[in-house]
């Protein structure tokens, strides 16, 4: 593959205890780094944004809407922002879309909030994000959860075993990267390792 794209847009599918959060936070214990020190050695911030507090990132501070929207530009840090009820979570969108500059935004077990029909304040997250310098990931656990519009914004998909495989919808959006995505599903799906994952290109050139 050629050298990774700026300002990305990334889904991370797999199924439950695959493997896709310590992709994000590493895991010592299996000699996983993660992808937070990659930011954090450039002095860029990341956000976890999940509705509940998974233990997983029990580690890493918890900070509220107010301070997401008052976090400096070109200030890093490593947080997370939990917002179990609908209005709070559309309100956290509104500040990332508005004031999230310069790293990385995770949004954990999107389906949550995100499904069928990608939100306007979301396209305009994903939309923008070359604008405001940041990577986005969004964590699914099936094809079907993932929403039709934000196939078509993605540029890399690191994948994990499912129980779905990708179809019709996808072969439409991803046109002549659905070959390459078929090809890198069965790898997945064919390795006897519970957490192998592969990622695989799917920017439209």
């Amino acid at each position: 593959m050629s050298d990774p794209l700026p300002n990305t847009v990334n889904l991370i599918l797999g199924r439950k205890h695959c493997g896709k959060t310590p992709y994000i936070v590493g895991d010592t214990k299996h000699n996983i780094t993660g992808i937070i020190p990659s930011y954090v050695i450039k002095g860029m911030k990341v956000l976890i944004v999940d509705e509940v507090y998974h233990p997983s990132y029990s580690h890493i501070p918890v900070i509220t809407r107010d301070q997401v929207a008052n976090w400096k530009v070109n200030a890093g840090g490593v947080y997370r922002c939990v917002e179990p009820d609908e209005e709070g979570m559309i309100e956290l969108k509104r500040i990332i879309k508005k004031h999230f500059w310069n790293g990385a935004v995770v949004f954990e077990d999107a389906f949550r909030h995100e499904s069928g029909q990608l939100s306007k304040l979301m396209r305009g997250i994903v939309g923008n994000n070359k604008n405001f310098n940041v990577d986005v990931f969004f964590m699914y656990h099936a094809w079907p959860h993932v929403p039709n519009k934000l196939l078509g914004y993605l540029d890399y998909i690191e994948m994990y075993k499912t129980k779905t495989e990708p179809g019709p919808r996808e072969a439409k959006e991803f046109a002549d990267e659905f070959e390459q995505v078929l090809k890198t599903d069965q790898e997945v799906r064919n390795n006897p390792d519970p957490h192998f994952h592969k990622s695989v290109c799917v920017t439209q050139v």
